[in-house]
């Protein structure tokens, strides 16, 4: 793939909006063309509605209200879209909307849909041009410019089909219809709901919801459903007609996937390995950020050392160590070092990443005034030299655990496959992606940990430090006690238990971002040559678990046939001889009970 980097000084630079539900498609799209200094992405949307309210408020129109005014955003040149956004009839009516109140805004579809009769309605509806989404990006950029000039760029597989299909179109309604005032007035509470909807089903992923917030948020997340439901059957939108049918109109979202294979293509295309690793690294870093925008909250059980910092510094340290591991790889990539070296450049890597987070995170020069029991009264303590004395312990208890940073040192450099479930994956295969992606959070989530390990083994407890970034309910000396006793046993316990039960079971435990906050995942790698250095309680753990593994199926067998034993005699045997007795009892007292009402029958018939 080529690329362009210099353009002439007298070409007007283009501003275009990207509108397509894949938000990854659309990461790498936008860094592909804003490598070109004439081309420059100003806004997304990923829905009809959204891509609707950009462009009401894109610098061509006078805002309608005072916080509109504030946005001052950039007038649109060109808009790239995808003809699915939801339903086929949603990227159609979006076209048409358009070209009824924007009839000089150019518009390029960029699909993979190759329905011929959706696309002759796009192209009788006022698209400007149609190209594939799997085409090189140069000849993308070309097109770009060419529809931006007032020209026309249709493939040539469906541009005749397009011009001959016959009478079939999209009416637009006419500007200032009743219908259409109505539509514009509905937007955002069509938005309203969508985003809520959104938050809604996020908080049902969390899964240390009790049954009854969960029965809650489901009731909330049915009402919104139906209010959408009634919306989209009473929302009047323009009209699509075909020959003798209407084209539907549900405003309902298709959930996005978490990658998109368009987007690998698109990266795959280039023959420069520098280039290919460059884009590689800023798709994973630009989506791993914008993870971070979402709930932080630790769902995975067992506490953690971020846990002490509010929402906003919590988000600040991972935003932090994103850029400085950004930094390290341009550095390494600068020095072109072998990929032989990176296992033992490795705790380099991660102590230098370690390091300049402490001091960026805390400020070099930050002085703490300590209080100590002396004539002086008080001292003054710079915080980051002695954070930096916990080196050894930090790398011991996290940065050494930390797994497969020289594999994903290897992809993002140099292009290494990633090995998965014992087959090795290209970097631009969907596996590798899902899987780098999974190592780079879980590095930035423990090298957290590590930066606020020292804090809270040397300062934990001092009020400046309390106030600037703990979490309000972790700010007296007893809950503070507390969190640290239990991040102590949580050390103990994954050190002589977990850990060993992870080598013995081939697996790595990672932590990752959700939508719902940090959570863990288990992915297996092979660990034998760590199984066989174990020694002392750590080896006898893996033994128990052996031991178990043998004995419980035979355990099992016996306490389900000894159980079947114990049924039978309690009710064939015993049940029943208890039934005989009873029957007994209740037949003497019966017989005795008539014997009694004939004996004063008698004696009533003698007197």
């Amino acid at each position: 793939m080529t690329e362009e980097r210099a353009q002439p000084p007298q070409e007007r630079t283009l501003h275009l909006m990207l509108v397509d539900q894949d938000e990854v498609f659309r990461l790498g799209l936008r860094l592909w063309l804003n490598r070109f200094s004439a081309l420059q992405v100003v806004a997304e949307a990923s829905s009809m509605v959204e891509a609707w309210r950009v462009l009401a408020l894109d610098g061509t129109h006078e805002p309608d209200n005072a916080s509109a005014a504030n946005l001052e955003p950039a007038p649109i040149d060109l808009v790239i879209f995808d003809i699915g956004l939801g339903a086929p009839s949603q990227g159609l009516t979006l076209c048409q909307r358009i070209k009824a109140q924007r009839a000089t805004l150019p518009l390029l579809l960029l699909t993979s849909q190759r329905d011929e009769q959706l696309l002759a309605a796009a192209f009788q509806s006022g698209v400007d041009g149609y190209c594939t989404k799997g085409m090189a990006i140069a000849d993308l950029v070309a097109v770009i410019r060419q529809i931006s000039a007032g020209q026309k760029y249709w493939d040539p597989s469906i541009q005749v089909l397009a011009l001959t299909r016959g009478p079939a179109r999209i009416q637009p309604s006419p500007p200032g219809t009743l219908s259409s005032l109505l539509y514009n007035s509905s937007v955002p509470g069509l938005q309203e709901m969508e985003d809520s909807l959104a938050g809604l089903t996020a908080q049902l992923q969390i899964p240390t919801l009790s049954w009854f917030e969960r029965a809650f948020i489901a009731g909330r997340r049915r009402e919104i459903l139906a209010a959408r439901w009634v919306a989209n059957r009473l929302l009047p939108a323009p009209a699509a007609t075909a020959p003798g049918e209407r084209l539907p109109t549900s405003l309902n979202p298709v959930p996005e996937q978490p990658h998109s294979t368009a987007l690998l293509r698109l990266y795959s295309e280039t023959d420069n390995s520098e280039a290919q690793s460059k884009t590689l690294k800023s798709i994973l870093f630009e989506t791993t950020a914008r993870k971070l925008q979402s709930n932080l909250q630790n769902v995975t059980g067992m506490p953690l050392e971020t846990d002490i910092l509010r929402l906003e510094k919590k988000r600040e340290l991972f935003y932090l160590i994103l850029r400085k591991l950004e930094a390290i790889l341009d550095e390494l990539r600068f020095s072109q070092v072998q990929p032989s070296l990176l296992a033992e450049k490795r705790l380099t890597i991660l102590q230098d990443l370690w390091q300049a987070t402490t001091t960026d995170f805390f400020g070099k020069y930050y002085t703490l005034q300590i209080s100590r029991l002396t004539s002086s009264g008080v001292r003054n303590t710079e915080i980051v030299p002695v954070l930096l004395q916990d080196a050894e312990t930090v790398q011991a208890a996290l940065l050494d655990k930390i797994p497969l940073v020289e594999d994903l040192l290897a992809c993002l450099l140099f292009q290494t496959p990633l090995e998965i479930d014992n087959h090795a994956y290209s970097p631009d295969s969907l596996e590798a992606v899902i899987r780098a992606e999974a190592i780079l959070q879980n590095l930035m989530i423990q090298v957290a940990n590590g930066v606020l390990q020292p804090l809270l083994n040397q300062f934990a407890d001092v009020e400046v430090i309390k106030q600037n970034l703990y979490h309000k309910r972790l700010l007296s000396t007893r809950e503070i006690e507390k969190f640290r006793n239990a991040l102590s046993w949580k050390y103990r316990l994954r050190s002589l238990i977990h850990e060993p039960k992870e080598i013995f079971e081939s697996r790595f435990r990672l932590f990752v971002l959700r939508e719902w906050g940090v959570d863990q995942t288990s992915i297996y790698v092979s660990r034998s040559q760590e199984l066989r250095q174990l020694s002392g309680l750590r080896l006898g753990v893996t033994i128990a678990l052996e031991l178990r593994d043998a004995v419980a199926p035979p355990l099992r067998s016996v306490v389900a046939f000894l159980g079947k034993g114990a049924v039978y005699l309690l009710t064939q045997v015993i049940g029943r001889g208890i039934g005989l007795v009873g029957r007994g009892i209740v037949q003497g007292v019966g017989s005795s009970w008539q014997d009694i009402r004939l004996n004063r029958k008698g004696q009533q018939q003698k007197e």
